[in-house]
């Protein structure tokens, strides 16, 4: 179009920015030609009705964290592509009303239950859509190596987008600047002890206050809640291999009951969900056996997994390089 001189033809640009160098591209093509630029993505919505999800993926319908992730994922997605291009804005060209058969609402990516209400990713959406208003992606902020932070603002105002790294979940005291208030991705303020991880939090207040929310996120103290450790070994029994799974409190204060799971499907029962975790008191552990799809005397290729532990309205991802990687036998 530009070649061709279409450029005096059109207002504004809709196009993703699924990576940094996309994000450039756009942003310096807006710039240059006075373009207004609009970020558009896809996806699917996780249900929170497990009934009505499409029957043959049976799990989605079983595991209780999916939405949680598929919410994490899919504001992720819209922040990263705002911060990255320098845009206004944000929409989801598809979020439609289903038509007829409600057991495939994700088949059609909708954002919508099958009795109107919004989906968990569309409330946050929503969020999302209230705290960016008027507000254009900046860039993505280097404070610190254990959190990814974008900043939006314009002349009044400021915000920033953040969540842990690599799935990891920390604790920190929440006590930002006078002015600044700190929710989260749901809009809930949060609590002087907070819980960090891939879930997105929104630092907001007036644009005089960025600087000093800027400093206080780079000094923010955190601390470890979860040391995860796995090992993997042949059931003396049954002759399967069997992920063993240790969740540590590191917390000084004790853990809610949570689920975990390996993902992707490396279990032999992946059909069954996740595995209930009872409360774990700080400086306890609790212990778990996970089945995996190999028996003694299967040479089962390498294969990386994570284990995905969800309490507390959180979610922690720790990832294992080989999952049928055999603990060395002690003489």
């Amino acid at each position: 179009m530009e070649k061709a001189g279409g450029v005096p033809h059109f207002d504004g640009i809709s196009d993703y920015a699924r990576v940094p160098a996309h994000g450039e591209m756009l942003r310096d093509f807006a710039r240059q030609h006075g373009k207004f630029l609009i970020n558009v993505e896809y996806g699917p919505h996780a249900s929170m009705y497990r009934t009505i999800e499409a029957p043959d993926n049976p799990r989605d319908r079983r595991t209780p964290d999916y939405y949680l992730r598929n919410t994490e994922g899919v504001v992720q997605s819209a922040v990263r592509a705002m911060s990255w291009s320098g845009s206004q804005g944000f929409s989801r060209y598809d979020a439609r009303f289903p038509g007829g058969d409600f057991t495939k609402l994700d088949r059609h990516k909708c954002l919508f239950e099958y009795d109107g209400a919004l989906k968990p990713a569309g409330v946050a959406y929503a969020l999302m859509a209230q705290i960016l208003d008027g507000l254009q992606g900046v860039q993505e902020l280097k404070l610190r190596p254990e959190l990814e932070t974008h900043l939006f603002e314009n002349a009044e105002r400021f915000a920033l987008a953040m969540w842990m790294r690599d799935g990891a979940v920390a604790e920190a005291a929440i006590s930002p600047p006078a002015g600044v208030k700190a929710v989260d991705i749901m809009g809930n303020p949060l609590p002087a002890a907070a819980m960090l991880s891939g879930s997105t939090l929104w630092i907001t207040g007036s644009r005089a206050q960025s600087g000093a929310a800027q400093a206080w996120l780079k000094d923010l103290a955190l601390s470890s809640v979860v040391e995860v450790t796995t090992q993997t070994e042949i059931d003396a029994k049954t002759k399967q291999y069997v992920l063993l799974v240790r969740l540590e409190n590191r917390s000084r204060h004790a853990l809610p009951p949570g689920m975990c799971q390996l993902s992707p499907h490396a279990v032999r029962d992946f059909w069954i969900g996740g595995l209930p975790v009872p409360g774990i008191a700080p400086g306890r552990s609790a212990e778990l056996r996970i089945g995996l799809n190999a028996y003694a005397g299967d040479k089962p290729n390498p294969r990386g997994a994570d284990v995905e532990y969800s309490f507390g309205g959180v979610m922690l991802r720790y990832t294992i390089k080989s999952v049928f990687d055999l603990a060395p036998v002690m003489p």
